[in-house]
Order: C-alpha cells, then sequence, then structure tokens
C-alpha cells in the first residue's frame, strides 16, 4: 500500500511540473550536457544569461528523436499462439488500395474479422491498432459552419462530387403530417335547446273563424333531428400517432328542409372516429308577425301560411367517420382491355 501511494505522489508531482524550460548559457560552453528530467510539456524555452551586444544573434533549433526499445523477438511464441499477421496485413493492404466505394463495406467485414482473430489469439497488436485506424480513415467527420435545421415538410439533397466525374445524390425528405381530414357521418340537432319557437295551427272556433292555437303535442320524431353531415376537421397534436386528439370541425348538415352549418370543438379517436358537440345554424319555423296567439281569422291557413323560416342556432352532437374517399360517391365502371400478339 505504501508502495502504491509513493507511485501515486510521484505522478502528482510530475504533473505539477512547470511547463517552460530554461536554458543556462553560463554553462557548457562547447560541451555536451546531459540530464534526465521527468516526462512533461514543454510550451516554453527561457535562454538566461545571454549578453547584450548588438551583434550577437541566438538561434534556436529543436530537433526531436523518438528512442525505441530493442524489438522483442516474438516469433517463439507467434507460431503457438495460432499464425501470423500476414492475413491482417493483407486485409489491410486490400482496403488501403481499394478504388471503388461501393466494396469498401466488404473489405472493412474482412478486416474486421481478421481483427477479430489476431485479438482472439493475442498477436499483432501493432497490426491491430493500424487496421482499427485504418478503418477509422474510411469516415470523414465534416463540422457545418451552419447547424442545418430540418423541420417538418423540408427537403433536403445532398451531392458529392468525385474527382468532377462521379457524383452521389442524396435527397432527403422529411414526412408531411396532414392536420386537415374529412369525416361522414350523421348529426341530431337539439331543436328547442338554445333557441325555442314554438309552433301554431288555426283550430275552428265558430262556424265562420278559425283561432291560431299553439301546438302543445308532445310527442316529437326523433329521427327527424338526424340528418347526414359533411365535416371538416383539423386536428391538433405533436404526436401524430396519438390515440386522441382535439380538433376543430365544421360542417354541413343535409337536411332538406332545415339544412344546417355547423361547428364545434371534437375528440377525435384513432384519426378515424370524430366525436363532436356544438353550435349548429339551422332554420326553424316561426309564427308570422301579422298574427298572434288566439287571434281569430276568418280562413282556414296551413301551416305554411302560418310560419316563415328564420335562421337561428342550436346545439347538435354528431358522430364522424374517416374513409380514404368519399363512401357516397359511385365508383365509376371502367373496363380495360389487353391484347398480345405472336407467332
Amino acid at each position: 500500500m505504501k508502495k502504491k501511494l509513493t507511485i501515486l505522489c510521484c505522478f502528482i508531482s510530475s504533473l505539477s511540473i512547470s511547463q517552460t524550460f530554461t536554458i543556462d548559457l553560463s554553462k557548457n560552453l562547447n560541451q555536451t550536457f546531459s540530464q534526465t528530467i521527468d516526462p512533461q510539456e514543454i510550451k516554453q524555452l527561457i535562454l538566461t544569461n545571454k549578453v547584450l551586444l548588438s551583434t550577437v544573434k541566438y538561434s534556436i533549433d529543436i530537433k526531436k528523436e523518438v528512442i525505441t526499445p530493442d524489438a522483442i523477438n516474438t516469433s517463439a511464441f507467434l507460431g503457438s499462439a495460432g499464425g501470423t499477421c500476414d492475413p491482417i496485413e493483407k486485409a489491410m493492404d486490400v482496403l488501403s488500395k481499394e478504388t471503388s466505394e461501393s466494396k469498401i463495406p466488404d473489405d472493412i467485414i474482412k478486416l474486421q474479422d481478421e481483427i477479430d482473430k489476431a485479438t482472439k489469439a493475442k498477436i499483432c497488436p501493432g497490426d491491430i491498432t493500424n487496421a482499427k485506424q485504418l478503418i477509422v480513415l474510411t469516415s470523414d467527420h465534416i463540422n457545418l459552419a451552419t447547424p442545418l435545421d430540418i423541420r417538418q415538410g423540408d427537403k433536403v439533397t445532398i451531392t458529392v462530387t468525385k474527382d468532377d466525374k462521379n457524383k452521389w445524390t442524396f435527397v432527403f425528405q422529411t414526412e408531411v403530417i396532414n392536420h386537415s381530414k374529412i369525416y361522414y357521418g350523421f348529426s341530431y340537432l337539439f331543436s328547442n335547446t338554445l333557441t325555442k319557437f314554438p309552433t301554431y295551427y288555426s283550430k275552428a272556433d265558430t262556424g265562420s273563424t278559425y283561432l291560431i292555437t299553439r301546438d302543445n303535442s308532445t310527442t316529437t320524431n326523433v329521427f327527424k333531428n338526424i340528418s347526414p353531415t359533411f365535416m371538416y376537421s383539423y386536428l391538433f397534436f405533436q404526436n401524430k400517432d396519438a390515440a386522441f386528439k382535439f380538433g376543430l370541425t365544421g360542417g354541413f348538415m343535409f337536411d332538406l328542409s332545415n339544412p344546417a352549418v355547423m361547428f364545434s370543438p371534437s375528440l377525435i379517436i384513432g384519426d378515424n372516429l370524430s366525436l363532436n358537440c356544438g353550435i349548429a345554424f339551422t332554420q326553424k319555423d316561426q309564427l308570422k308577425g301579422q298574427y298572434t296567439e288566439g287571434q281569430r281569422i276568418k280562413d282556414n291557413l296551413d301551416f305554411d301560411q302560418l310560419h316563415n323560416k328564420i335562421w337561428t342556432y342550436d346545439l347538435f352532437i354528431s358522430i364522424g367517420f374517416h374513409f380514404d374517399s368519399n363512401p357516397f360517391k359511385k365508383a365509376s365502371s371502367s373496363t380495360s382491355t389487353s391484347s398480345t400478339t405472336g407467332k
């Protein structure tokens, strides 16, 4: 433990060595001075004891040599380890001399296979390092000066040219997400929820007069308020695959007697089912202005003679379904003929 602490302290002290190196010109003139120093990074040289005469010029020449230890004879254990370095060196040679980009992936696979074999056999450590570096060189990381901001609906074309002859073109396009959908379904209009207009009829009062009377019947035809509906919805979402989405829907109710225009918020389930509840602008029957309830008239007027159609509003609910095409449109029948000729 004490030995480990000593080594650690020496390592830390080596890190704290100054990054300057001093050369004392006052010593060892015309002599060779040798000294063993600790590993360090030199960023600055300092010459001390220089003469100040302007006729004296100093120049510095720095030459760095790498002193390598004597090579170890590995022939003894290379053979016993299962082979030589020839296969990995040949694979490196093939990759380094390859001229066709299309063959590079296969060359890399073969070289990687030789790397794995040499690693497993614990041979050729230098070649393994060089081979890995060679594979790295097959890729070039290019930093863009300005980031390329690709957003929804953008299309990017990248062209790579080699020797002004060969050219590669790559087109990248993001998915265009449509927030609008068309739904077909049915709506139920609550005819007397927000606005209520009672209806009237002419009731026989005496032999010669009729009394305008309010219709107080409670029986209603529920199915009369149901009408086919065409809906156009705009969906709000961040994840297009979300099971539930919200939207705004507008559309038309195709009731021939009382057509209506509707608008509402929507709950969209799985993109194919739309549930809506909102306001519909529709026509209702209102007693004409020249008549009042309890008024006696001479003629027996029918419903249309007593009422006017007016535009008003009321609540509705609807359900809609999304189809790839209009389900109410007849498919056009087409026939195709083909002929073959032969001898």
